[in-house]
């Protein structure tokens, strides 16, 4: 660890650094509304100050890598080796879970609509009777191994699940639910949203369940929320999603595929955690 003086991490220090590596990144922005939020409807005094100065204390200390991608844009953190490696020690969680540190200096637009699918789902936590049990990155599914082959209820096709995210929620008494999280750009065609579909509801066929059980250790009882860029895009999502489904006679399945832009989040992760 660097820097010129000891640094004492507290438990929002642990916080903030966990939510940071569970994303490829996350700006200040998002860290002010997460970790140093006002008091009642009032800023408290010193509060954007202490920001400031406590994320260059842990830049500064090799626990964050920090950047901004463009003058007048949010400086941007990532979690570094070392600050994986505290974390291990501190909070007993594998750097496996985190993402890779370090991005391009202007981050894709996928990486965005994680980070705030992320914030979103840690402020809806706040006033749910429901906590994060487990959150996996997309990096955790990548490479052999680390994914499911399911075969597709209309065809039999073995396609492949690699979602962007997962994340575990955990009620009060102690049921589980999955919500998988898929980031689109609009860069991929309407029909490789319509194989990714096919692919997630072969979990719910008899052998793609027991696929499911094997990896995630629940029943197949899951929803895929879709966050995209615009309106336009969100209605397309939509539209192809009920037309697979309709096809697949599933119709009632519909619910469990909610699609939301950026601003309509925070409602939609409240909605999925009731």
């Amino acid at each position: 660890m660097t820097g010129t003086e000891r640094l004492y991490l507290t438990e929002r220090d642990v916080a903030l650094l966990t939510a940071v590596g569970r994303t490829p990144f996350l700006s200040s922005r998002e860290l002010e509304v997460l970790f140093f939020a006002p008091h009642g409807t009032n800023w408290a005094r010193g509060y954007a100050s202490y920001r400031v100065k406590r994320l260059r204390q842990l830049t500064a200390h090799g626990l964050l890598l920090a950047w901004q991608p463009a003058p007048r844009t949010h400086r941007l953190y990532a979690l570094t080796a070392a600050g994986k490696k505290m974390l291990a020690a501190r909070a007993d969680i594998s750097p496996a879970t985190f993402t890779r540190a370090g991005l391009p200096p202007a981050p894709p637009t996928h990486f965005r609509l994680l980070a705030q699918s992320h914030t979103a789902l840690l402020l809806a936590l706040r006033a749910a009777a429901v906590t994060l049990a487990d959150y996996r990155g997309e990096h955790t599914f990548r490479g052999a191994g680390n994914f499911d082959r399911v075969p597709a209820p209309d065809t039999g096709e073995r396609l492949p699940v690699v979602p962007d995210g997962l994340a575990v929620l955990r009620r009060a008494d102690g049921k589980q639910r999955l919500v998988f999280i898929e980031a689109d750009t609009g860069s991929e065609p309407l029909t490789a949203i319509a194989r990714k579909l096919r692919a997630y509801e072969g979990y719910r066929g008899e052998y793609g369940a027991e696929l499911f059980r094997l990896r995630f250790d629940a029943p197949p009882a899951f929803s895929v929320l879709f966050v995209c860029a615009g309106k336009k895009r969100r209605e397309n999502i939509r539209r192809t999603i009920a037309a697979v489904l309709h096809r697949l006679g599933r119709a009632a399945s519909l619910r469990r595929y909610p699609v939301a832009t950026l601003a309509e989040l925070s409602p939609v992760w409240k909605k999925l955690l009731q």
